[in-house]
Formats: C-alpha cells, structure tokens, sequence
C-alpha cells in the first residue's frame, strides 16, 4: 500500500535516533527537476549507495520553501517508488521533498531529495493553426528548391493573452519521448513551429509536443504555463528503408525461431510485409522453404519440425508496401543451418566495484555458454540511462563525461538465442572522481560575507592600486595533492566590446584580454596592467578555466568568472577623470535567476547637485558573454552573427512586429519601455530611473523573467555587460556613458 501524507505535522520531525541525520555510509538519489502540469501521472525509482534500504517515508513537502500536505504524492515503502496522480487541482510552484528510509538498522533523512515544478496550464484562447500537420519525409530529407515544408503557428484569440516566449518541451515519436528534437523541429521567436530540412536521419512517424509559453493577460504579470499535446506532427514516407538486428542467424534443423521486429524507414500507416524471394546458397531460388513472414510485424518465421539440410544458407527479400507505396528490400535477413547450437545455461558479468565518477568504463561477459545469442538491457532505471550494451558481444559500457550517479547501482543483462535465455545481474558502484571540485573563489574586496555567496570580484578607485593588485585564490573545494591548472578563457570575457572583432575592424585598435590580465598557470593569482584603465568607469569579467588532474580521462573542469570594477568618479559634461559623480552598486555583480528574474539594490550615487534631476538607463554596447551556457549560446554583441544577444534581439522586435536593430537600445531601455508599454513585458531589463512619472525609482536594474532563453529553451549561463547613460539635467540619457554593473545569470540563482 502506497502512503499518503496528508495530514502530516512537519514541525520538529525527525525519524533518527536522538534527533541525528546520520548520511556518512548511506546515500539516496532521485531524478533532477520535473517540469510537469495538470493531470500529470509518473513514477520516480530511487538508487542508493549502501545497504539496500527499506521502510521509506515522504517527511516533508514544501511549497516555494512553504511547508504543505497533500494527497497527490505517495512513496511505496517497500521500493522507495514515487508516484504523482490527480495533480488537475494541484497548486503551481515549485514543489520539495524530504525523505526517509531505513539501511542497516538506521533510519536516514534526506532534505529537498525530489524537487518537482508544478506549472498551470496556459490560458483560455492559446492555439496551435494547424494543429495537425502532414508532411512527407522525402520532403524533409532531399527536399526540392520549390519544396516548402510546412508550419504551424502558436497563437492567442487577440483578446486578453499575449505571449512572450515559446518553448518546446516533451516531444514524443510514436508515443515515445525523444531527446535530440532540436535538431528536428525548431520554435521562432513569434511562435512558428517549423521542421528542419536537409536532415538524412529524420524518421517518419506521429510527433507530439508540448510547449512551455510565458504569458500574460491584461492588467496581470507575466507567467509560465504548459501548453499539452498542443500540435501533432506527422510525418509520412513510403518505405524508404528496413533494417533486421540482428540481419542474421543460426537455426538447428527441425528447430523453429522468430526474428525480430524489423525497423522501419518510412510511415507504418497501413503497413504490410511479404517475401519477394528466398535464395539458398547465394544461388538457388527456392519456393518451398519453410519461411514465412508475418504480414503486420515483419517477423520472419522458419517452421517448427523442419527440414532444412545443415550447412545451406537462405538469403531473403522483403517487399514492404504502406498506405504511401510499395518498395522492394533486397537481402535483408539471413539464415544459416547448423547441425548444434549451444543452449545458454550461464551468464555472468563481474560487479564494477569502482567507476570513477565521468570517467569512461566498460565491463565485458565474464561467463557465457550459449552459440548465436543477442544480448539486451532490460529493466533500466533513467540513472542509468547512459548505459549501453554491444548486442553482440555483450560489452556493458559507459562514455566519458557520463552523468550516471555516485552509489552502487544493479544492472540487468539478458541473453538469448534459439533454445533459451537468461539473465545476469551486476553492480555498478562509481566512486568519486579524485579530480572532482565544484568552486575555487578569488573573494572581494567589498567586505560582502559570506564571499562564497558573490561573485568574486574587486572595485579599484585608484590606477596604481589596481596595475599593482594580485589577487589571489580566497577559498576552493580542490582536492589536495591534486595538479591544477589556471587559464583565462580569452573568447569567453569580457573586458571592453571593443575586445570583439565585430565592434572594430582595425584589430590595432583592439582591447585584447591577454593585454588586460594574466594569471599564474600554478597558483591562480590574477595581476592587470594598465591596457584596461582607460579613465573610463567599467565592469570588466575574466573568465577563468581551473582543471585539476593530469589524466585526460578523469580530469575535471570548472569555469569561474572574475569581475574588476574600475570606479572613479565621472564629471556631468561626460569626462571620466577628476572630481565628479559616483554611482557604485554594491555588489556590483548582480546574481540572477534568468526563469525568475529579479533586480539588484540600488546603488549609492554620490556628488549630485540635484539629485532629483539624475537620470540613468542602458544605452549601448551590449554584450554577453558564455560562462557554462550550452556551445549555441556564442558570446558577443547583438551585432554579432549567431550570438545569443542576437537571438534576443530578434525575439524582442519579432514581438513588436519590426526589423532587428542590433545597435538601438530599445531592449533594456526604461524611456522606450515606458513609453511604448512593454517595460515589464517584452523588455529584457531596465533601469528602473526616478523620474516625475517614477518617483519611486532607485535606479535598481531590474531583469524580466523568463525572457534570457535561447530558441532551444535553455536558459542564460553567462554575464552580461551594457553600457548606461546618465544625464543630470532630468532629460532622456544619451551621450554620458560609462559600465558600473555586471549581470551575472544563472538558474542555481
């Protein structure tokens, strides 16, 4: 019986002996975040490092931190089995569990092990047009200069929803979830759904998807919904192609086998399979064998009780015809008659006592007595879903940079040929990597505690100060007796936008990182010279690469960004040197969640004549830079070709129904956000000015959520850097510029 927790008092629980969580010999995991909606049903199976464990319990739910009950959560208690059902009325947010088990006679807690994203269902009068799609795969594959493939368009009635954002999510083939979707199909920034051409391993069949949406209605703030089984996809063909795995066999004389199912290349509407012929010994058509196809399956048959004579080999042609033609498939499958093949009585594999965590591993049969067999992973769990088998040889195997988790983990191996199978089951433990590190942390020098919890940076008020700084490393979680290398990742900082081919053509007149800052290979202590300190007030990132370990195999690394903010004081007619204005945000990196968004305190402005007059926003010079964000996500100006701040651009004006303009500040501008009405919609971020209008401006930069997105739906990882304008004579800021704050985005935020 499944247990339910509705009633549950969570004040004060513990289930350990004198209040103790003891975790030092046993672990428990379960999958990452879920993103799920309405009438969701699914199961989640845990892994476990330790004895296996027992009596498990949900301890604690919680709502966005909220403690909460509910009946639509269960664990079996016996398997650790979770399960979620009647979810239609379920609250949105971000759901955490904490769970308990017993191992070894005790009973161990284990804080926010699940977490689970319950999202609404998107509004009334959201449509996909056409929501059915028919296209054929040749069309897809070889498609023609006059080939036009044909889309669907995500859309609202006009009346009280618009969207912001279109994300696919929860693509299905046949029923199936498939992984690689975005190389199939692809989202614009306006909601038009389109297939990708040119694409030779594109497969027929029936696609389903799911679209994530940020909405907003009328009056109200924008939020996330799931939009469910919102178009379908199909993809027709004639039979293009068919493929039997194994092509070839081994059967006694007077013995019967099946193959299996073949893999079709083209749609299964109507599907129907016949032999075309059956030759014997490469030379003899025959029309007596006793081989037969099943007409729906593709299943080859050889009758029971036979006569087939030991040594002849038959080679069949298949001919496959389906609703869109008929095609012939000439020697697909093969069959070889011997006098004995071995039935299968054995099979055993070694245990794998210790994968290093990432590393590549293979683990081959250690014992097997059966002839003509095919093996196969059977009962897998999705932490193991990195786990591959050769069907031939059995070779159990993982590739390097593997996400399979810490622990010891059963595997299952099943054999069969003709007369039998069997079964074998192994562990797996991976153990940590002796590279593994998660942070190193140069600290601040702003006086922000705990400094783990910044971005390490520094500000500089004084030149000789800074060409003489050396910072070096404050804290880390390297492993020690460990070989660690430090490097500047040249492409991937940000010290000037002039440092970007793009914004200069004369590479003369280049700010080159290696210029700017260099760093101990050995210590990583960072020093710059005064190529960057060019009087005018910047924030400037080095992204710097630490590996640790000298094996290829198992080294490990991590990029760190180091922020430097030159800080003087700048004067009202635009000059940068001498007595003047301050504007320091403190901290000066803003750490942000890019689903959620968020903005940053204001900053401390100092020098102002008239500080009601002050007036600042975003201007110019936007530039990004890839900190762990996916490779498509190419750092630089919105000018420049395929980077993500032009991906940006192009969803922000597609949205206001005109043509990119790469250099024009309207993206992050308060004045024409404010004006046009899109501030807090369309608007990537702001400076949220004090103005007559705004007397409760403070200067905050203030970032929209759920709009950092590339168009595959990942997320921003990575820092952003803008130049802002300023003016102090209460008119709209133009020619004063200068860089005083750094946006840091990342979804552990």
């Amino acid at each position: 019986m499944l247990l339910s927790v509705a009633g549950l008092a969570f004040s004060a629980v513990s289930c350990e002996p004198e209040g103790i969580t003891d975790t030092s010999d046993f672990m428990l995991y379960y999958p990452g975040i879920t993103d799920i909606g309405p009438s969701t049903n699914f199961n989640l199976s845990p892994t476990y490092h330790g004895e296996k464990p027992s009596q498990f319990a949900i301890d604690k739910i919680t709502l966005d931190g909220e403690a909460v009950s509910s009946e639509c959560f269960n664990i079996d208690p016996d398997s650790g089995l979770f399960s979620m059902s009647n979810t239609d009325n379920l609250e949105t947010g971000l759901y955490s569990f904490t769970i308990s088990c017993v191992s070894g006679g005790k009973r161990y807690t284990f804080e926010d092990v699940i977490t689970i994203n319950m999202m609404k269902a998107v509004p009334d009068g959201i449509t996909a047009d056409p929501a059915i799609l028919t296209v054929k795969l040749g069309d897809i594959i070889s498609p023609s200069e006059d080939t036009v493939l044909p889309t669907s368009q995500i859309k609202t009635d006009g009346t009280s929803v618009s969207i912001k954002s279109y994300i696919m999510t929860n693509v299905r083939r046949n029923g199936v979830v498939i992984t690689d979707y975005e190389k199939l199909f692809e989202v614009s920034s306006n909601g038009v759904v389109s297939i990708i051409g040119n694409n030779p391993d594109f497969l027929p069949g029936e696609y389903v998807f799911d679209f994530k949406l940020t909405t907003y209605l009328v009056n109200e703030e924008a939020e996330e919904g799931l939009f469910s089984d919102a178009l379908t996809i199909n993809v027709t063909s004639e039979p293009l192609g068919i493929t039997y795995n194994p092509a070839n066999t081994e059967v006694e004389s007077g013995y019967a086998i099946s193959s299996e199912a073949p893999l079709l290349n083209g749609s299964l509407d109507g599907i129907q399979y016949s032999i075309k012929s059956i030759v014997r010994n490469g030379a003899e058509t025959v029309t007596d064998a006793p081989i037969t196809i099943d007409p729906t399956s593709g299943v080859i048959s050889v009758a029971d009780k036979n006569a087939l004579e030991i040594g002849d080999t038959y080679t069949i042609s298949i001919t496959a015809t389906n609703a869109y033609g008929t095609k012939d498939f000439d020697n697909v499958y093969t069959i070889t008659v011997v006098d004995f093949i071995e039935p299968i009585t054995t099979l055993e594999y070694e245990n794998v006592t210790s994968a290093i965590e990432m590393v590549a591993f293979e683990n081959p049969v250690k014992t097997m007595d059966g002839e003509s067999v095919t093996y196969s992973l059977v009962d897998l769990t999705t932490e193991l879903e990195d786990l591959r088998i050769d069907a031939a040889t059995g070779t159990v195997y993982a590739e390097k940079g593997n996400r399979i988790p810490l622990g010891t983990h059963n595997v299952k191996v099943k054999v069969q040929n003709i007369k039998s199978e069997a079964t074998a089951t192994f562990t797996i433990t991976v153990v940590a990597n002796p590279n593994m590190f998660t942070f190193v942390h140069w600290g601040n020098n702003l006086g922000l505690t705990p400094a783990t919890d910044y971005a390490s940076q520094y500000r500089f008020t004084k030149k000789a100060d800074y060409t003489s700084a050396q910072i070096t490393v404050a804290d880390n979680d390297l492993p020690e007796g460990v070989t660690v290398r430090y490097e500047i990742d040249e492409t991937n900082s940000l010290v000037d936008q002039k440092n970007q081919p793009e914004y200069q053509t004369d590479e003369s007149k280049w700010v080159k990182v290696s210029d700017c800052a260099s760093i101990d290979a050995n210590t990583g202590t960072i020093t710059f010279t005064d190529k960057a300190w060019s009087g005018n007030p910047k924030v400037m990132m080095f992204l710097v690469k630490v590996t640790a370990g000298d094996d290829p195999d198992s080294q490990i690394t991590v990029k760190v960004p180091v922020f430097i903010e030159t800080s003087q004081p700048v004067k009202p007619d635009g000059g940068f040197t001498g007595e003047g204005i301050t504007v320091q945000y403190t901290p000066f990196v803003i750490q942000i969640n890019p689903r959620t968004g968020g903005k940053s305190l204001p900053p401390a402005i100092n020098g102002l004549a008239d500080p009601a007059n002050f007036r600042m926003e975003y201007r110019t010079d936007y530039s990004y830079a890839n900190i762990n964000g996916p490779e498509n996500q190419k750092s630089g100006l919105p000018s420049t070709s395929g980077s993500f701040m032009r991906g940006l651009y192009d969803t922000f004006y597609a949205k206001l129904g005109k043509s990119p303009n790469y250099g024009q500040k309207w993206p992050l501008s308060y004045y024409q956000g404010t004006k046009d009405g899109w501030l807090n919609t369309y608007a990537l971020g702001y400076i949220n000015t004090l103005t007559p209008d705004n007397p409760n401006g403070q200067y905050e930069v203030c970032i929209n959520p759920g709009l950092w997105v590339d168009g595959n739906g990942k997320y921003a990882n990575g820092a952003f850097i803008g130049r802002l304008a300023y003016s102090v004579d209460g008119t709209e800021p133009n020619s004063s510029r200068f860089m005083p704050v750094a946006i840091w985005f990342d979804e552990k935020f």
